[in-house]
């Protein structure tokens, strides 16, 4: 079981580098695999990349007319991708500015939802895949933005995605979801679904462990649920409440450790080696 960890107080506070103007709200930020590169998304729609050393401008992306929402850099960082309050996902040169492909997030192009998520395959996976979740619909893409798969429609409006961590060069690529009614494993090598978790409340984040065993998610109900992949029933899973609001910070030690999570005034870590 989990252990809760005692409060610290920062060793030291740290130097700001540079600052920039977005010139609107900043819904996400992405940094470029090699580290070089900051991405900014806003909520006015157009799309900035940064120097990570200096802050200087490298190129202004058009973006999204609606707004965009995520961001998400190709494991070689040649590509980024962005999803859009306007139901479309595109794919940039994060060099150049240029747009290489629009892709259609949802089945219906005249009821478009817009695509809460983008996320890359972690490098090694082979072909590299690209998944956009828009209302109920997960899809994965080719890195060209050519279709590859289509997952059966989620029971809600999808909150989340998140691919499991390349741990073992031979596993297939793994790609977890979470939306109001439970979370799901999903397999593009096999097509479909390979596990599912019920549960009766909005999961509204996710996180893998480094290690690839734990699936942490933020709940709205002001709790977190961790599912244990090697465990052998689901009542093995971890639940931990008691937040004082809805969970959407997660973040994992590198050892897969520990866990570090929101939902308070007070950020709070769980110890999971016992």
């Amino acid at each position: 079981m989990p252990g809760l960890m005692r409060r610290k107080a920062l060793p030291r506070e740290l130097a700001r580098a540079w600052a920039v103007e977005a010139a609107g709200h900043v819904t996400a930020l992405s940094v470029s695999p090699d580290g070089g590169r900051v991405a900014a998304a806003t909520a006015e729609g157009p799309i900035h990349v940064w120097s990570a050393a200096t802050g200087e401008a490298v190129c202004t992306m058009a973006g999204h007319r609606l707004g965009a929402l995520d961001l998400a850099w190709s494991p070689v960082g040649d590509t980024l991708a962005s999803g859009g309050a306007d139901g479309i996902a595109r794919l940039w040169d994060p060099t150049t500015g240029g747009c290489r492909a629009e892709l259609e997030a949802s089945p219906d192009p005249k009821r478009r939802a817009a695509v809460e998520a983008v996320a890359f395959s972690p490098p090694g996976a082979d072909p590299p895949l690209l998944a956009t979740a828009a209302g109920k619909h997960l899809r994965l893409w080719s890195i060209d933005g050519s279709p590859v798969l289509e997952t059966s429609p989620h029971p809600g409006v999808i909150n989340a995605v998140g691919w499991r961590p390349a741990v073992n060069p031979v596993d297939e690529p793994r790609i977890a979801t979470v939306c109001y009614g439970g979370g799901f494993l999903w397999s593009p090598a096999q097509a479909g679904l390979v596990r599912s978790w019920a549960g009766q409340v909005a999961m509204i984040a996710l996180r893998w462990s480094p290690s690839g065993r734990y699936v942490a998610c933020g709940c709205h109900d002001s709790a977190i649920l961790v599912w244990d992949l090697q465990a052998d029933s689901d009542e093995e899973n971890l639940r931990m409440w008691g937040y004082e609001t809805k969970v959407r910070a997660l973040a994992w030690s590198r050892d897969s450790r520990y866990l570090a999570t929101g939902g308070s005034e007070t950020g709070i870590v769980w110890d999971f080696s016992g």
